[in-house]
Order: structure tokens, then C-alpha cells, then sequence
């Protein structure tokens, strides 16, 4: 045992006799790369203050600049893309405003055209051909009954874009360039031309009742708002209203293979829009010449009579199928043929006054166009 004890004691000693030669030697270690940093400091003066003040001022910008900025912007940029969203509307209901074919008309029949960026501006100026500003540019008896008033609609959308424009340029620094560049062109084309409610002042009054010539500033906003749109089409859509979102222009703009793989990836995973996505499901399989699956997927879609229990408030299925028998035949069985007459029904008379809408407006282009060669 006193054996056991001497040894333990030996090898205690040992270890603080290593213990100190390992201290003396990180002390002698430590002291003479002080000393030699103390002489690099001496030599390379300057070059120490620079990479120091650096190092400072990368940490003051880290701690005081990027952080603090960063967490503003995550406060502060979804508001300039709701504003965005508010603007890209504003432009939608004044081209809307532009091409309604009747006075309390919404331009439905035009809408997925303006949507999709196809809308031409030989198509625009026409629509706005029967369209004045006011009740006081009705003064043209031959024509009056056909001129619908929209400068109020106009001006009120107008002010709305600006103000909204103007609110964004506030938040510019959470914009991006492109961005800012695309809403001060809008803004340039909004205030080409003046929206005359009032009446003319004086004795003389215009040929021309129709307030047509702002198609030439419309046209390019209308382009504007396409590319406004597009820009606001998230990537990679995180909620059910940005994926529907972004499938209505997929499918407005003839890209049915990703819009439907993201419409079947929501319909599975969706909760108020499931319904629409089946939908964009379905008609981008027919879309893709697809027809047999597209046609189990339109069982499937209507097996219940879908949401709204009638065809007329899904009707572009009718419009779709008009010329597949196998189709009108689907719809027939899941609804019944009566159901189905009534939506068919709702379409000829859509369409039939849509196609009198342009053949009046084509006929007063023609009378516009023999008042005065600056219309032809």
C-alpha cells in the first residue's frame, strides 16, 4: 500500500513538473508573438490603422446599418407590393372602364383578352369609340343615344394610380429600380391627356364627341400594366390566393403544363379555392390534348353539380366544349339538358352583344372618320 502511495505520488509530481515547463513555454510562446506584432505594428503603421478601421466600420455597418435595414424592409416591402397589387387593379378597371360594351357593363367579355396581353390597339381605340367623357358631350343628336359617359370612372381610377404611385415613391428605397421605372411611366402616361368632364368654355365645342384619342395613351399603359402584372406573379406561391394567382395567368397566357402542375399540386392542398383549381386541372389537361383524362376530370369536377349547382355561373365549360360532343355530353349528365340550354343560352346572348358593340362602334368610327380626316 505505502508502495502504491509513493508512486501515485511520483507521477503527481511528474505531471506539475510537465505542467510548468508546458506553461513556461506557452508564456515564452506568447510573449514573442506579442513582441512581434508589436514590431509588425511599428513597421506597417498605416496598414494597421487601415485594416482596423475597416474591421470597425464593417462591424458598425453590420450592427447599426444591415440589421436595423433589413428588418425594415421585411416590415416595410410587402406594403409597397400591396401597393403595387392596388395599382396593377386600378389599371385593370380603367382599361375595363374603356372597353365596356353597356353603361353599367364591367367589360366582362374582354376581360381574360386584357388579362392575357392580347388585347390590340386597334381593338382598344375601336371599344372606346362609342365612349364621351360627360353628359355634356352629348350634344351630337345623331349619335348621342350611343355614347356612354365614362370621364368620372376615368378620372376616378386615374387619381387613384397617381396617389397610389405617389405613395410607393415614398417607400422608393424598399422598391426595386425596375420598379420604380415602371410606375413613373405610368404615371407619364396617365397624365398625357386631360380629362375634360366639365363643359368647353365659350362658343365652340368639339367635332369629335368621342373621347377616343386617348387609346394612343392607353395602349401604352395597357403595356405597362402587362408588365406590371407579370412582375407581381410570385415564383414560388406560399398562400392559396397568390397560387391562384399566378395559375389565371398561366393559363391567360397559353403556359397550361406548368399551370396545370401547379393547379394539381393546390387542388390537394388547398382550402377555399380547391373547386378553381380542379378547374385549371381539368381545362389545361383538355388544353395539352388530353382529352380522355380531361374528361374523367370533368366527371369528377361536376359529379356533384360543383359549387354553385347550376352551369351559368361556370359557363366557359359550355363555351369550351361547344364543338365536343363527348364534353356537352358530360356537362348534359351531371346537370341536365335543361340547366345546360340555359347557360348556352347566356353565352349567345353575351356573345351576340358583344358583336353588336363592335359593328357599333365600327359604324361610329365611320362617322367620326367623314367629320374630320384626324380621326381616319
Amino acid at each position: 500500500m505505502q508502495e502504491h502511495c509513493e508512486s501515485f505520488k511520483a507521477f503527481i509530481d511528474l505531471m506539475v513538473t510537465n505542467g510548468n515547463l508546458f506553461i513556461g513555454w506557452s508564456s515564452q510562446r506568447i510573449n514573442s508573438l506579442l513582441e512581434a506584432s508589436q514590431d509588425w505594428v511599428k513597421e506597417n503603421g498605416f496598414f494597421y490603422q487601415l485594416l482596423f478601421s475597416l474591421f470597425s466600420a464593417t462591424i458598425f455597418y453590420i450592427a447599426f446599418n444591415l440589421i436595423p435595414e433589413n428588418r425594415k424592409r421585411k416590415k416595410l416591402r410587402p406594403i409597397v407590393i400591396m401597393d403595387l397589387t392596388l395599382l396593377k387593379q386600378e389599371l385593370f378597371h380603367l382599361i375595363c372602364t374603356a372597353m365596356k360594351i353597356s353603361k353599367y357593363d364591367i367589360a366582362a367579355s374582354y376581360q381574360s383578352l386584357i388579362q392575357s396581353g392580347q388585347l390590340s390597339e386597334k381593338k382598344l381605340q375601336l371599344g372606346m369609340q362609342n365612349k364621351c367623357f360627360s353628359e355634356h358631350y352629348l350634344y351630337d343628336r345623331n349619335i348621342s343615344q350611343h355614347l356612354i359617359p365614362i370621364g368620372s370612372d376615368l378620372r376616378n381610377h386615374t387619381d387613384k394610380s397617381v396617389s397610389l404611385i405617389d405613395k410607393i415613391f415614398n417607400l422608393s428605397e424598399f422598391a426595386t429600380a425596375e420598379e420604380i421605372l415602371l410606375i413613373e411611366e405610368i404615371r407619364t402616361k396617365l397624365n398625357i391627356y386631360t380629362i375634360e368632364i366639365e363643359p368647353h368654355p365659350g362658343p365652340f365645342r368639339p367635332l369629335v364627341t368621342s373621347c377616343s384619342y386617348l387609346a394612343h395613351a392607353y395602349y401604352p399603359l395597357y403595356l405597362c400594366y402587362i408588365k406590371l402584372q407579370s412582375s407581381l406573379i410570385p415564383r414560388n406561391p406560399r398562400t392559396e390566393s397568390d397560387a391562384m394567382l399566378k395559375a389565371s395567368f398561366l393559363y391567360s397566357t397559353g403556359a397550361y403544363k406548368e399551370c396545370k402542375k401547379l393547379a394539381s399540386a393546390w387542388a390537394k392542398k388547398g382550402k377555399d379555392q380547391i373547386f378553381s383549381f380542379k378547374s385549371f386541372e381539368m381545362d389545361c389537361t383538355y388544353m395539352t390534348n388530353n382529352k380522355d383524362k380531361a374528361y374523367d376530370l370533368l366527371r369528377n369536377l361536376y359529379k356533384a353539380r360543383g359549387p354553385h349547382k347550376h352551369l351559368v355561373s361556370t359557363r366557359h365549360h359550355v363555351k369550351m366544349f361547344l364543338d365536343d360532343e363527348i364534353a356537352t355530353q358530360i356537362l348534359i349528365d351531371c346537370f341536365d339538358a335543361e340547366d345546360y340550354e340555359r347557360a348556352k343560352r347566356v353565352l349567345d346572348d353575351e356573345c351576340s352583344f358583344q358583336l353588336a358593340f363592335e359593328a357599333n362602334s365600327q359604324t361610329l368610327f365611320g362617322y367620326f372618320a367623314a367629320l374630320t380626316q384626324s380621326h381616319r
